[in-house]
């Protein structure tokens, strides 16, 4: 009877999750194996209702000596998780968005919701890495240096070339072709040619 007064109360009281005693676990569960269809039918929502405070006694049942009980705990260990599952990859995502929306206030013309951002970012740590080394490679210069200047703060995390190095790069191989290509018009030989270029 008293598990009927929980199972009432749960809808209305999620906290009362957590002050739900082992035993009155104990009590639902072997409710599952109940003749009476209807209790057997509130013990399985209440367990799911339950959420992750009954898996340890779910497993445990799952592993018993009466079928009924087996077969049932797992049906519902299985609702559970796939719960879960679907809770963690929602605020996953959620929380995917927001970094994505942080990291792009920090190219803000507004030096106030650059320094947010930046804070909000810092705090969120290394589940930020990805989007501020996309971020190191943007046209905006300013969401470039806070990318970088980010990154260097959570230490040994490879950064992107960003644009700027990779302009030098290009420059340093124009910069190198030229003087081949100087060098082949003179009509000098590779001794000289590595010679040049050496200097």
């Amino acid at each position: 009877m008293r598990y009927l007064m929980l199972a009432c109360l749960l809808p209305a009281f999620g906290a009362l999750q957590d002050s739900v005693p082992d035993d009155d676990i104990d009590a639902l569960i072997q409710k599952l194996s109940s003749k009476n269809f209807e209790d057997q039918g509130k013990a399985v929502r209440f367990l799911e209702e339950l959420g992750t405070r009954a898996l340890p006694a779910l497993e445990k049942a799952s592993k018993g000596d009466v079928p009924e009980i087996r077969d049932w705990s797992l049906k519902i260990l299985q609702r559970i998780k796939a719960r879960e599952e679907t809770v963690l990859k929602a605020r996953w995502e959620k929380e995917q968005v927001r970094i994505k929306e942080l990291v792009l206030k920090l190219g803000s013309p507004n030096f106030e919701e650059q320094g947010k951002a930046a804070e909000e970012l810092r705090k969120l740590g290394r589940a930020t890495i990805p989007h501020l080394q996309e971020g190191c490679l943007s046209e905006n210069g300013a969401l470039r240096d806070w990318c970088d200047k980010l990154l260097q703060t959570m230490g040994d995390v490879p950064r992107p070339l960003g644009g700027e190095l990779e302009r030098s790069i290009d420059a340093f191989r124009r910069r190198g072709a030229g003087r081949e290509n100087l060098v082949a018009r003179g009509g000098g030989t590779r001794a000289t040619e590595s010679a040049v270029l050496a200097a």
